[in-house]
């Protein structure tokens, strides 16, 4: 707006300062969300791989013989929404949690297969056990789902998952996006109030 000549006028300035400070902060809750985005895809495309999709994981293909786990995978990604009145969210859509954390050794097995037949009757020793196969606790299998894995080896009725420790994406993510708005946020804010003076 200049340089202020007169007292009416620096007193204009003043008054619109509530006004666009109040406007800037929403974009720049916008911006950060934005950032933050931008920040976990990369991260993401970084430690999955450039389509965000985890292979062999959790998506059914429908075959000749029935259902069986197929390689279509299963999509990460990630959202933006408005929440109450200047925030805005950034949510992690899709198993995030098969690459961001610790997993501990497991038995997959397929969801049509029956608990009993895969690992014996169930008696008070095998109860634990029993809960840990694919993390699921129904005992007998789902009707019209896979008896058999298909995997990169062939077909098999389990597989055992060594584990891993989890790659942490979404923290390493956030940690980059909170030093990217430490040095965004006030320049932007700067910039709105000098449009003023």
């Amino acid at each position: 707006m200049g340089v202020s000549t007169t007292p009416t006028q620096f007193a204009r300035k003043v008054a619109l300062l509530p006004t666009t400070l109040e406007k800037a902060r929403v974009q720049v809750a916008r911006s950060n969300a934005r950032i933050g985005r931008a920040n976990a895809e990369a991260q993401m495309r970084q430690d999955v791989n450039s389509r965000g999709v985890v292979t062999n994981a959790g998506k059914n293909v429908k075959s000749d013989t029935g259902f069986v786990v197929g390689k279509a995978g299963a999509k990460l990604s990630v959202k933006t929404r408005q929440g109450q009145s200047e925030t805005f969210l950034v949510s992690a859509v899709g198993p995030w949690q098969l690459v961001n954390n610790r997993a501990r050794p497991h038995i997959i097995s397929p969801a049509g297969q029956s608990k009993i037949d895969l690992i014996g009757p169930l008696d008070p020793t095998r109860r634990k056990k029993l809960r840990t196969v694919s993390g699921r606790q129904t005992i007998v299998g789902r009707k019209g789902r896979a008896t058999v894995l298909k995997t990169p080896y062939g077909y098999k009725r389990y597989v055992k998952h060594p584990g891993h420790s989890g790659k942490k994406t979404w923290q390493k993510a956030l940690g980059k996006t909170k030093k990217d708005i430490a040095v965004t946020a006030p320049r932007f804010m700067v910039n709105e109030i000098a449009r003023i003076f």
